[in-house]
């Protein structure tokens, strides 16, 4: 979140401006990089030689897009491996003449000293290339945004030049997901002050439809992970289909809210067993349309037509607007597989819960008919690489 990397950025612009830092200098355990402590020293040592000689020097801010995602879905030792695995490709690619350390958790940076604007961008590039090969243990490519500053072009103070980079870094977060971006002033400066207003109202806004939708949860204990659950292997299946950093992070939102609308259903139709009358089915499923309703009036409106179709159906036999194929959006023909999965396993109060293998047989004897194939297949895939524990669904989340 763009977010997250202010709060990095102002840590390291305090670690540069604090000369004590000079007595904790060392490495990072993890990787064996020079720590934060060692990069504000020396980053602070490069931009007085250029003070004192004129000598350029260019700073490189990287980001590991979805690192948090990745630990999980796959869990802790995943991300880590991918992490040593990412500091190691840039290590060796680097050279001898600049400094690659990490900054904590899913940022690293890159000193380059003598090296200015017209060499550090195409410097970054060489590097981007090089450590494209470390991929998740599943073979799928891992994603960093790069962002690039140099003094004295951008910057010749400090803060500036780290803020700058950081910038630069967001604008190719959200623009070009995975690209190398020289800081420019007349896109990247307008570009930070509005993404940092819309993601903070994005977060907040986040937060209170979760409380929301968690209140729901309370209030009926047998689906109290719900929500979760399918985000988490939707997260997967979307990955596996392909979709961009940001198509998957909106499949993750809508499916923790997919479910939203059911807050404005009596428990009476909520949780009632046996077939429901035709007035309390008619009822039952205005809840996408109200889910898509809530949502739309919030700063995460985008995600709203995947709410109102997750219970559409690839034959155009679902409600609430009958749409079949590719009509449907692609967030809501995942959703409503993964959806429908983790009911079957997880069970419900009218139906028992099923195994793995024959809730993924019932997916698949409706391919086609209820549900997109490729998306099934996706499905199928996931579970072949990293079975379910299927405990999880009646208890903890994903």
């Amino acid at each position: 979140m763009i977010a997250g990397t202010a709060l990095a950025a102002r840590t390291l612009i305090d670690a540069l401006e604090s000369g004590q830092l000079r007595h904790r200098a060392g490495t990072d355990p993890m990787t064996g990089l020079p720590d934060l402590p060692t990069l504000s020293a020396r980053l602070g040592d490069s931009v007085r030689l250029w003070e004192r000689y004129g000598q350029p020097v260019s700073v490189i801010v990287i980001d590991l897009v979805g690192l948090g995602r990745l630990n999980t879905l796959y869990g802790r030792a995943e991300g880590d491996r991918i992490v040593k695995a990412f500091a190691a490709a840039l290590r060796e690619v680097a050279g001898q003449d600049c400094t690659v350390g990490r900054l904590g958790g899913d940022e690293f940076a890159v000193i380059l000293d003598g090296v200015g604007p017209e060499q550090a961008p195409s410097r970054a590039e060489q590097m981007r290339t090089a450590v494209a090969g470390v991929v998740t243990s599943t073979g799928l490519p891992i994603v960093a945004s790069w962002g690039v500053a140099t003094c004295p072009q951008d910057s010749t103070r400090l803060r500036d030049l780290i803020t700058k980079a950081y910038a630069a870094q967001n604008w190719a977060k959200a623009h070009d997901m995975g690209s190398v971006v020289p800081y420019a002033a007349e896109t990247v400066d307008v570009f930070d002050a509005s993404a940092r207003a819309t993601s903070a109202g994005e977060r907040m806004e986040l937060e209170v439809l979760l409380a929301v939708s968690m209140a729901l949860e309370e209030r009926h204990p047998a689906t109290r992970y719900h929500s979760r659950n399918v985000s988490a292997l939707a997260a997967r299946v979307a990955e596996r289909l392909g979709m961009s950093f940001l198509a998957l992070r909106d499949v993750e939102f809508a499916a923790l809210l997919h479910d939203i609308g059911k807050t404005s259903l009596p428990d009476e139709v909520l949780t009632k067993r046996g077939p429901r009358s035709r007035a309390e089915e008619a009822r039952y499923r205005e809840h996408p349309v109200i889910g898509a309703r809530i949502v739309e009036a919030s700063a995460l409106r985008r995600i709203a037509p995947a709410i109102r179709a997750h219970h559409e159906r690839w034959d155009g036999c679902g409600y609430p607007d009958g749409l079949a194929g590719s009509g449907i959006p692609l967030a809501a023909r995942i959703l409503g597989a993964c959806d429908a999965f983790e009911c079957m396993v997880a069970g419900r109060p009218d139906r028992p819960a099923l195994s793995m293998a024959a809730a993924l047989q019932e997916l698949d004897q409706n391919l086609g008919a209820a549900y997109d194939p490729d998306v099934v297949e996706a499905l199928l895939a996931v579970c072949a690489e990293s079975p379910i524990d299927e405990s999880a669904y009646r208890g903890d989340a994903l």
